[in-house]
């Protein structure tokens, strides 16, 4: 299972979403998913706030889509219903921890303490969908072989 990242929008204080943590979740790009944002925009159902940011390689400004708590249901509903379930259980922990703890940026300790912090999850969570993978894809062999035994 991914971990959801709901951000904290330095705007107005409001939780949101970025189109590239929905690419992240559902597998899919991240051209893609900012479409079908579009889309849901154009067709008035959804607000997204746009909010430029450099790309870490090339410094190259990048358009990044933002959406709030109940956009970011529908959004997930149009790409991959399966997730919907899993964002729906992060919202809620999201609300019942309603202080986010952002560390201190300027201590460069406190920083490479959190990036630390973060790198380990993701790690752990990938380890997690291989070890879910492989089990799969080891389980549907075997099916795969008993199909043509019978």
């Amino acid at each position: 299972m991914n971990n959801l990242m709901i951000m904290q929008s330095n705007t107005n204080e409001e939780l949101t979403m970025t189109h590239l943590q929905f690419a992240e979740i559902t597998g899919k790009r991240n051209d893609n998913v900012k479409r079908v944002m579009e889309s849901l925009e154009k067709q008035g159902i959804i607000s997204i706030t746009q909010i430029e940011e450099p790309q870490s390689r090339g410094g190259k400004v990048t358009t990044i889509f933002h959406v709030n708590e109940r956009d970011s249901y529908i959004v997930m509903a149009q790409l991959s219903p399966e997730f919907t379930a899993q964002l729906v259980d992060e919202w809620k922990a999201m609300k019942e921890n309603k202080t986010i703890a952002l560390p201190d940026f300027n201590d460069p300790a406190i920083a490479a303490r959190a990036w630390a912090d973060q790198f380990e999850q993701r790690v752990l969570a990938l380890k997690e969908v291989e070890v879910k993978t492989s089990f799969n894809s080891r389980t549907s062999s075997k099916s795969a072989v008993c199909r043509r035994c019978n």
